[in-house]
């Protein structure tokens, strides 16, 4: 006699559903099902007060749609409270941390959102892509106090626009702080940060649960950290908590931000109780050095580096390389700059860099950054140097497996292309479409560039009909963000989806580092061009097919 249950349906299927559980006219839980989601909620005074079970994307949704709304109380119900973390047996500093995060989050808050209305945000923004790597697992140690594995995702990002995903490259995105698993529900170690596409500057690192549960690791029985050094690195947090000014708009104010953050580093290093702990920090000093330096509003700037660098060893490889990235990107920047001559300039420092650093950390990524410019400069035969060092000291690196792959991608003219995969209509084989010459490009819906190009080749799929195919490889990590742009702007061609991104298989084994990324293949399945830029490129080498075959004999 009593309506207890209001169910909604889309497309014949129950996506969401409303329950009364103590029959007192009022809904106490609501759930989503099928394609509605996962999540399940509860209510009290018609909203949600916590949830019981929310998946990481549907956390990162809930967070869009709480910081769109303003509604701070649902920002809160994604928030990971300190007593869940200590529920978990994670280290004290880290609840800490968590708790030092709580005491002043309404007035954090309030700043974030401020923030994000300058920057592109409103009622009706919405999630576009939740940008993760694959989840980690710590697993279960009873000497750190881990009662079971600890599941999270690292540095991950959050990208929002309007709901057909157009002006996701024009909106602030967010940076999010560590996503951990607690029971049934997903939840944020803290605020994200925002970060406006169109004044990027550096984001602060911030401590997540995996430095602090290496300290206990490293402290053996021993308490994770001191109560003095948990003060010291819970005090960074709460300055970054704040964000840094724009270095472009208010570089002054930028500069005082970095350099009360390198004195509080400086307080982190003198507490810190192992030589790891001391290297972290010591570097992020260096982050905060380079950061200032490349605002060129800091004259000390280059007087600090320099001094770091004679100090030699790790520190001093580091700040060499940060100094020498730092340089290049200010150079890049200068008003009618001959970006040859400044890429010419970087390649000499880099070798130079590699020479002076026989063995540093920082030689995988100072060898790849020189055979990346070395490729886009077409100047190949050195591109190989680099990429077959790279393979050859770091194959088991990301870098490594990257340059294993361009080194393979290079040789690749004139021999035949193997590609196969999953798509959203199933399988993929580029060697079923023999007979036409065949486009093969990564892309994301993440990246501006890559959506404008597959315009441009649908019209040129269209003027070379018959003759021509596409099969586009997309590198999103989010599924249904891919789902929803194709939705909107459906693509005429198979489709294979990579679900590691950037970081799968299918990129590695091309060596793609840049979208879009372009390979052309014949009608016999054989590759004429295995890195095109844009599709300009592509239509200039099918409407003079004879001189591609003439150059290839050549």
């Amino acid at each position: 006699t009593h309506l207890d249950q209001w169910s909604y349906y889309k497309d014949g299927f129950e996506v969401y559903r409303e329950n009364d559980l103590n029959e007192d006219s009022l809904i106490d839980e609501c759930r989503w099902l099928n394609a509605g989601g996962t999540r399940i909620a509860e209510i009290k005074a018609s909203k949600i007060v916590l949830w019981k079970r929310l998946s990481a994307e549907e956390a990162a949704r809930v967070l869009t749609q709480a910081l769109a709304s303003k509604d701070a109380e649902l920002v809160d119900t994604v928030l990971a409270e300190p007593e869940e973390l200590n529920s978990l047996g994670l280290p004290k500093g880290l609840i800490d941390q968590a708790r030092a995060g709580q005491a002043d989050r309404e007035k954090r808050i309030k700043a974030l959102l401020k923030s994000l209305a300058a920057s592109g945000w409103s009622q009706s923004t919405t999630l576009i892509n939740f940008e993760g790597k694959l989840p980690h697992a710590i697993p279960a140690d009873p000497a750190l106090g881990l009662k079971n594995d600890v599941l999270l995702y690292e540095n991950a990002m959050i990208f929002a626009g309007a709901a057909d995903g157009q002006d996701a490259a024009k909106v602030a995105y967010l940076n999010t702080s560590d996503l951990i698993k607690i029971g049934d529900v997903w939840k944020f170690l803290d605020l994200p940060s925002a970060t406006d596409p169109d004044k990027p500057s550096p984001i602060a690192a911030r401590d997540g649960a995996r430095a602090w549960i290496f300290r206990a690791e490293q402290a053996g029985n021993a308490p994770a950290t001191d109560p003095a050094f948990d003060e010291a690195v819970a005090a960074v947090a709460k300055h970054d908590e704040a964000g840094a000014p724009d270095p472009n708009a208010d570089p002054e104010g930028y500069i005082q931000f970095q350099l009360k953050r390198n004195q509080l580093l400086g307080k982190v290093v003198d507490r810190a109780k192992n030589s790891a702990d001391k290297l972290a920090y010591e570097k992020q000093r260096i982050d905060c050095v380079v950061a200032m330096y490349q605002t060129g509003k800091y004259p000390k700037g280059r007087e600090n580096l320099e001094k770091l660098i004679s100090l030699g060893g790790k520190l001093g490889s580091y700040a060499a390389f940060r100094k020498l990235s730092a340089d290049n990107a200010i150079e890049s920047d200068k008003p009618g700059a001959n970006l040859l001559k400044v890429q010419e300039a970087f390649i000499q420092k880099v070798e130079a860099f590699l020479k002076e650093y026989k063995d540093s950390d920082e030689t995988a990524d100072a060898l790849f950054q020189l055979a990346v410019v070395r490729e886009f400069n077409n100047e190949e035969a050195e591109a190989r140097i680099a990429y077959t060092r790279l393979a050859q000291e770091f194959g088991t690196t990301e870098t490594g497996k990257k340059a294993v792959g361009a080194l393979r991608r290079l040789d690749l003219v004139g021999k035949p292309l193997e590609l196969a995969g999953e798509g959203p209509k199933g399988a993929v084989d580029l060697s079923k479409l023999r007979g036409k010459s065949v486009l093969v490009v990564f892309w994301s819906a993440a990246i501006d560039s890559g959506r404008h190009d597959l315009a441009e080749l649908i019209k040129l799929r269209e003027k070379h009909a018959g003759k021509m195919e596409i099969v586009s490889v997309n590198l999103d990590n989010d599924p249904e963000s891919r789902d929803r742009y194709l939705k909107a702007n459906p693509l005429p061609w198979p489709q294979i989806h990579e679900a590691k991104g950037t970081d799968g298989k299918l990129a590695d084994d091309f060596g793609v580092f840049s979208l879009p990324t372009m390979i052309l293949v014949d009608a016999d399945g054989k590759v004429l061009n295995r890195y095109l830029r844009a599709p300009l490129e592509v239509e200039k080498i099918l409407d003079s097919p004879a001189k591609v075959a003439s150059d290839l004999k050549e």
